[in-house]
């Protein structure tokens, strides 16, 4: 349709994802409406890697990477990139953002787009997006045949962990520019330093993040009758 005619969207999920696209539709000229289950608290654990080099000349691309990646390319808690986002989403008056709303099911006409919440409350747009994970409703909506992503092969445990509080023996510190990768039987183990608690960066104020790709336990999860 022509934009014109579009006017309104809908967001089924407000994790990083979700509250990118808020922010590009709404900077295009879109209102915009995210719908996140979890409530307000910031996500704890995850570390990851955004590139401040946009891959196309859009403006807003490159507005919106350099608010991610706060200007850089280094490796940063979830956490904090995702309240640069919620902060960013906060000062757009054309976005709601609303938590504890977990959709149930979701439809679609020929004129619009809805998603429907656990307490039946109906949330009506032009069109909807699904932002919602690796059990999105929407994904089971448009591919009933294919409702649930596919297991990657391995477990993903992450976490990060005050650099001060490592032992010293165990822990030489050192400034790392990008991630340490160390393979074994068990899968493999990325490390890397990120940005502490108030933002230093100096060894003894940072976080270490971690993440185990973990294959061990396939076995395991199909006797769970977790994999098929």
């Amino acid at each position: 349709m022509p934009q014109q005619q579009v006017e309104h969207a809908i967001i089924v999920g407000g994790s990083l994802g979700g509250l990118m696209m808020g922010l590009a539709l709404s900077r295009a000229g879109y209102t915009v409406t995210i719908l996140e289950r979890a409530d307000s608290s910031l996500r704890n654990g995850a570390f990851i890697r955004l590139h401040t080099k946009p891959y196309r000349n859009s403006e807003i691309e490159r507005e919106l990477r350099h608010l991610a990646s706060n200007g850089s390319n280094n490796v940063e808690a979830w956490s904090a990139i995702q309240e640069r986002l919620r902060n960013a989403v906060a000062k757009e008056p054309g976005i709601t953002l609303q938590h504890h709303t977990r959709i149930v099911s979701v439809g679609q006409n020929e004129s619009s787009a809805w998603a429907t919440s656990e307490e039946e409350q109906t949330f009506k747009g032009d069109f909807l997006i699904g932002a919602d994970g690796y059990r999105s409703i929407v994904r089971r909506y448009l591919s009933p045949d294919k409702p649930f992503a596919d297991y990657a092969g391995y477990l993903a445990w992450v976490g990060k962990v005050d650099e001060h509080l490592l032992p010293k023996k165990d822990w030489k510190k050192r400034q790392l520019s990008s991630a340490y990768f160390n393979d074994s039987a068990a899968g493999k183990l990325t490390t890397a330093v990120m940005p502490g608690k108030e933002g230093g960066t100096h060894p003894g104020q940072r976080w270490i993040g971690f993440c185990w790709f973990d294959h061990s336990h396939n076995p395991l999860l199909s006797e769970l009758g977790v994999l098929k």
